[in-house]
C-alpha cells in the first residue's frame, strides 16, 4: 500500500489517540537532553529539558493536521506520528509536511 494511503487511512486514529491519550509522569521525570509530553495544570505540553536542566515548553500539537507529537529520543526531535513531520527540541521544523514552528509555550 503507498504510503501516503497509509498515512490517510492511520490519521484518525493516530489523531484521537494523541489527544486523549494521559500524559503521565512530571517534568522530574524528564531526563537532561529528553523530551517528554506532560500534563501541566491540565494541559498537554511538549517539554524539553536541556543538559542544564532548564525546561522549554511547547504546544505538542503539530502545525500540520493537528496530531500530537512524541519526543523521538533516538534522533533527539519531535515527530508527528500522523504524516511523519521532524521539528527541532526547539521546535523548528526540520522537514514536512508541516511548514510551520511549533509554538513556545512561555508560562
Amino acid at each position: 500500500m503507498p504510503k501516503l494511503i497509509k498515512q490517510m487511512l492511520g490519521y484518525p486514529g493516530k489523531f484521537l489517540r494523541g489527544k486523549f491519550a494521559k500524559a503521565p509522569g512530571s517534568i522530574d521525570d524528564v531526563n537532561p537532553g529528553e523530551g517528554a509530553i506532560l500534563e501541566i495544570e491540565g494541559r498537554k505540553v511538549a517539554v524539553y529539558k536541556n543538559s542544564d536542566g532548564s525546561i522549554l515548553k511547547l504546544s505538542p500539537t503539530c502545525t500540520h493536521m493537528g496530531c500530537t507529537i512524541s519526543w523521538d529520543s533516538e534522533n533527539g526531535r519531535w515527530t508527528c506520528p500522523c504524516h511523519e513531520s521532524h521539528f527541532t527540541k526547539e521546535g523548528k521544523v526540520i522537514d514536512g509536511p508541516a511548514k510551520r514552528d511549533l509554538q513556545q509555550i512561555k508560562r
